[in-house]
Order: structure tokens, then C-alpha cells, then sequence
């Protein structure tokens, strides 16, 4: 079993039930099934197979989270770029990787192009964060949303009938404060473990919403707290990037029953003025790296 294949077993037992909240969307796992099948035929019509990887380099949105999860569906690997890298940590992450192509937000344009002439190889996917705007194609990159649009949305299944728990999934890097950043090889069995350990030991049920403003390209974000809907038919509300002032306002926004937190987040939160921390309606909250 994996980490496809349990998420497609989950959507087919609640299909309209929601997945993820983002802003002001609302992703049912449906939504995120049909995105990730566009994902999945699209990169097959464009030649990868099983083994390959695809570098990604966009911001946290539920978009990024089907992307990884369509290609892991044809067995491609994703390296989970941080969105702050630039110059030779960024050529080492995508190159360390393997990859054969990078998938990048609009915003990020301009990191690439400083390092053009140490990537000319490399495919270009360009991802406008903004749909409402028509994106400044960088050199030889295609559209990725218009492409998607055109792409089938047809199953996998074969694809995903032929994927293993060894199977590498994603590669998740080191902050690079010791040297340049290194993978780390998350597999299906690696990822389902982290999520769903996670999962019992804090008694997540089935109509918690959890409340996820980590980063989608480390392992507290993108697997512990997304795979509560992968793996577990959760609900998890992403956003951008953390925020002391609006965390308890989207906590209440959502219904939020469950939070994460990173290093020092619970203190930022306390020290924070706001009004709405008595209108919430979560009940606990999980992490690492507090300081006593």
C-alpha cells in the first residue's frame, strides 16, 4: 500500500469532503484527485517515468501539494526546494536531486534567472500564483496552468499499481547552516509513518480541522500536517507563510480544532495582542523545537 493508493481509497469513501482550506478556496479531496490525475497525465505526455525527479520551487498553496502528489502517482520523485534559496544553494538543491526539470511560482522568476547560465538544460515549468494574471514566461518555460487545464483527468491506476513503500517520494533538505543543504530521502513508507504516528499519538478524529502555517518544503508542514489528509481524511487549512496576527484569526475562519507549531511559534503567539485567541476552538496543538 502506498501513499497514492491510500489517498485515492480515501477519496473514493468521501469524495465532497474537504481536503484543504486555502484563502478563501476550498480544495474537496475530489478536487485534489482530479488536480493530481491532470498532474500526473500531463508529466507522462511530456515523456518522465518512473525514477525520474522534478524539482519545485513555488510557494505553499493546496496546488503545491498536488503537484508533488501527481507525479508520486507515476512514480516521480519531487525535491521540495526552499522557497528562500538563491545562487549556488539553489543550482546544488536542484541539481544534488537529479532533477530533470523545475516547476517554479512566478515569484521566483528572477532567483532563476541569476542562475540561468548552471541550469539551460533543466525543463521549465512556470506556475503563476496569481490566475487572474497572465505570466511573464522566463526563456523556454511552458504555462504549467494552462497546460494542466488541458491535461486529462483521467486515473492512473496502472501507475500507481506499480508503486512500493520503498519508493522514493520526495526529497526534503537541511537548512544548509552547516554547508549546502542536503536531501534528506523520504519514501512512501517513511512519509505514511511520520504522518500517521503523528496521527494516533495525538488522537486526531475524523472531524478535526488542523491548522497548518509551516512551510509545505519541510517535514513538519508538508508531511506531518498535510498528511493528515493524504493519509488520514483530515482536513488541514494551509497558508502562505505564518503569521502571529492573522494565525488565531484563521484558526477561527476555518474551525480549526488542531494547530502546529515550530520552535518558537508558541511564544510569538502569547506575545501577540490579539482578541480573537477567545473565540478559537483549538484544543491542542503539536510540534517540536520549544524551548522550556
Amino acid at each position: 500500500m502506498t501513499l497514492p493508493k491510500v489517498f485515492v481509497d480515501i477519496v473514493a469513501k468521501h469524495p465532497h469532503k474537504v481536503a484543504f482550506y486555502f484563502e478563501d478556496d476550498i480544495w474537496s479531496f475530489q478536487r485534489v484527485d482530479e488536480y493530481s490525475n491532470r498532474v500526473a497525465n500531463f508529466f507522462l505526455s511530456e515523456g518522465y517515468q518512473r525514477g525520474d525527479c522534478v524539482a519545485l520551487l513555488l510557494e505553499s498553496r493546496p496546488e503545491y501539494i498536488c503537484l508533488w502528489l501527481g507525479l508520486s502517482k507515476i512514480g516521480v520523485k519531487a525535491a521540495l526546494i526552499n522557497t528562500n534559496l538563491t545562487g549556488d544553494s539553489l543550482v546544488h538543491s536542484i541539481e544534488v536531486a537529479g532533477s530533470k526539470a523545475v516547476v517554479f511560482g512566478s515569484d521566483f522568476e528572477n532567483a532563476l534567472k541569476d542562475i540561468q547560465p548552471k541550469i539551460v538544460n533543466l525543463k521549465k515549468y512556470q506556475f503563476n500564483e496569481n490566475v487572474w494574471l497572465s505570466p511573464p514566461l522566463f526563456d523556454d518555460a511552458k504555462d504549467l496552468r494552462t497546460c494542466l487545464k488541458e491535461a486529462a483527468m483521467d486515473a492512473v491506476t496502472e501507475h500507481i499499481a506499480k508503486g512500493n513503500l520503498k519508493d522514493h517520494i520526495l526529497y526534503i533538505y537541511t537548512s544548509g547552516t552547516t554547508g549546502l543543504p542536503k536531501a534528506a530521502v523520504i519514501t512512501n513508507v517513511r512519509y505514511m509513518v511520520m504522518a500517521v504516528g503523528l496521527n494516533k499519538m495525538v488522537a486526531v478524529q475524523n472531524n478535526d480541522c488542523i491548522y497548518d502555517s509551516l512551510p509545505l518544503y519541510h517535514t513538519a508542514g508538508g508531511i506531518v500536517g498535510t498528511g493528515q489528509a493524504l493519509l488520514c481524511g483530515g482536513t488541514v487549512a494551509i497558508r502562505k507563510k505564518f503569521s502571529a496576527t492573522n494565525f488565531w484569526k484563521d484558526c477561527v475562519k476555518y474551525r480549526c480544532t488542531i494547530a502546529q507549531y515550530i520552535g518558537e511559534t508558541c511564544r510569538y503567539l502569547l506575545a501577540a495582542d490579539d482578541k480573537n485567541v477567545v473565540k478559537h476552538n483549538v484544543r491542542a496543538m503539536f510540534g517540536n523545537g520549544l524551548k522550556a
